[in-house]
């Protein structure tokens, strides 16, 4: 199996910290370990930094981890 490696000069929990405002929009209730979780795989898939681009990562994170988020 191939490792997942985040190319940058900076750390993935350094970026993170970019999206974790917007993904707390979206879902102000989530916990501080699932928000954590997810604002890292936005870094790694989200197409740009726009609400549209981070909503279509979250939607497909639940979807890669078949787990629900609720609002």
């Amino acid at each position: 199996m191939d490792k997942i490696v985040h190319n940058t000069k900076t750390s993935l929990k350094e970026e993170s910290k970019e999206y974790i405002p917007i993904i707390r929009e979206f879902y102000p209730n989530l916990s501080k370990n699932l928000l954590d979780r997810i604002s890292k795989y936005c870094v790694v898939y989200s197409k740009g930094k726009d609400k549209s681009s981070i909503r279509q990562a979250i939607n497909d994170w639940e979807e890669t981890f078949d787990q629900e988020l609720t609002q």
